[in-house]
């Protein structure tokens, strides 16, 4: 890839390669001119330094998968000026896994990624990972990947094989039982289940975590679900260590008391309500950074095709809602809470399944549907007939393929008719929300294990249906999502910084 780049100074390009990167920088008129450069982490972390010299060629040989850019120096006589680059990316890729990926010589191919070094391996299942969660993956080898159901199979089996052969690291058995876990379908982990099972519990090298989060996998997919709980569950004392793809697992449950540590709902203050002859209302739930970051762009779409909108804030202590900007439109109606010192530690969490947790007040409120969205949904669509597509004591999820509880259903965009702010499903989801928040089960992922768990508990007794078979759009999320989180970072890190002062 070569990227160009100038300013009033000079010119500069540059090209990444496998393990380096070239720059060249020209200032406009070269005369008595020497260069420097520094190559900088893109949070402004000084990684390698290039002294003065007169060719303005660098070769940097430091790289690692991150994002960078540089710092480029001009002398001339005794001036020195300097100017960033633009960032650029550095990726990190596998010949070897993509072939796997693309079902090329997936034994020997597997074989050879055993030998990369132990940072490589997370990287690698997170690939792996990605391929099977959104069935296609991007390649510089070979375009866009779709695993079929044949590699699946034959990664599997290979890596079952050389986990059978022993000899190998903790963090090569790690990443194989990683693979065989997420990517293996049903069949094989019936035919195989005790041999899986075992080898796990012999290799005394492996962190609990991962071997109790495998068990409980393996168990919940061939349909052992109370084993699964069982083993989801004692992952509690370990929840501090869990892995992202792993934190789903402490909320699972395959029988849940309603009843169970029960806890009141805190107070909805309400600011205003959304008024307007809108067929429905979309709900969101958010904290203060995102609300800086997302809401001004949501909300003018959604606006557009004269939609109410409910947005839910989390607030920090020192924001007072009444100065946030935004909100005086008359078809936004607004509640918050303010972050309680007793929140526990996954704050972000909590901002995802708030939502769900005030919805039952949001839909007795307006007394129409209401669909939960995620903030950062990018609404290119007119939804507005999708309201008139639910019966008043109808319930639309938006169900997957993958068979995890944390990934069967969708939590991002579901719609609620008019008549279920008291449905059994909505008193389920609302209690047992509170409780995972109030002990500890509150890892991400939460509200996706809430809603597989109720619809289960429910569903003989509440009509509910698959909301993609409603819609004829497909739900997609802004692009450049970094930019906005790195604002919704500063949002917060301004108000913070504001509370100190």
């Amino acid at each position: 890839m070569r990227i160009n780049g100038k300013n009033s100074i000079s010119s500069y390009e540059y090209s990444v390669g496998n393990d380096s990167v070239d720059l060249t920088v020209k200032a406009h008129n070269t005369e008595g001119v020497t260069y420097a450069a520094y190559l900088l982490f893109a949070d402004g972390t000084v990684i390698e330094k290039k002294w003065y010299k007169a060719n303005g060629h660098f070769i940097f040989t430091n790289i690692l998968p991150g994002d960078y850019k540089f710092r480029i120096y001009v002398l001339r006589e005794d001036k020195k000026v300097s100017f960033l680059s633009t960032g650029f990316t550095v990726a990190q890729s596998s010949k070897e896994l993509d072939d796997i990926l693309a079902g090329i010589n997936v034994s020997e191919n597997l074989r050879k990624l055993l030998s990369k070094p132990i940072s490589f391996f997370h990287f690698a299942f997170r690939k792996m990972r990605s391929a099977i969660f959104y069935s296609k993956v991007r390649s510089a080898i070979h375009g866009s990947i779709q695993i079929n159901e044949i590699t699946r199979r034959e990664v599997c089996l290979e890596a079952l094989t050389l986990c059978r052969a022993g000899g190998l690291l903790s963090h090569q058995f790690k990443f194989l039982m990683d693979c065989i876990t997420y990517v293996s379908d049903i069949g094989f982990l019936e035919q195989n289940r005790v041999e899986l099972l075992t080898l796990i519990a012999n290799n005394q090298f492996i962190h609990p975590r991962d071997s109790i989060f495998w068990e409980g996998t393996i168990e919940y997919k061939v349909g052992n679900y109370f084993s699964a709980q069982i083993a989801f569950q004692s992952l509690l004392p370990l929840r501090n260590s869990l892995e992202h793809h792993q934190t789903g697992s402490i909320s699972y449950f395959y029988r849940w008391d309603p009843e169970t540590e029960y806890h009141e709902p805190k107070n909805i203050n309400i600011v205003k309500m959304g008024t307007g002859d809108s067929a429905g209302v979309v709900l969101m739930s958010c904290d203060y950074g995102y609300f800086m970051s997302y809401f001004e762009k949501t909300i003018s779409k959604l606006l557009a095709n004269e939609i109410i909108v409910h947005i839910h804030l989390i607030l920090p202590a020192n924001v007072d809602v009444e100065t946030l900007s935004g909100l005086n439109h008359e078809r936004i109606g607004v509640s918050y809470e303010y972050e309680s010192e007793d929140l526990n530690r996954n704050k972000k969490t909590y901002y995802s399944v708030a939502r769900y947790l005030v919805c039952s007040s949001i839909i007795k409120g307006y007394g129409k549907p209401v669909l939960i969205s995620d903030i950062d949904i990018d609404f290119q669509t007119n939804i507005t007939s999708l309201f008139s597509k639910i019966e008043p004591n109808e319930i639309a999820l938006i169900f997957s393929r993958h068979n995890l509880p944390w990934l069967r259903i969708m939590a991002g965009f579901n719609l609620f008719g008019a008549e279920t702010a008291d449905s059994e499903f909505l008193t389920y989801i609302s209690r047992f929300l509170r409780y995972c928040v109030n002990t500890g089960r509150d890892g991400w992922t939460l509200d996706q294990t809430a809603l597989d768990l109720s619809y289960r508990a429910t569903r003989d007794v509440v009509s509910i249906k698959n909301l993609n078979s409603l819609k004829k759009f497909s739900v997609r999320q802004y692009s450049s999502r970094a930019a906005y989180r790195k604002k919704a970072r500063h949002a917060i890190d301004t108000i913070k910084t504001a509370d100190a002062d």
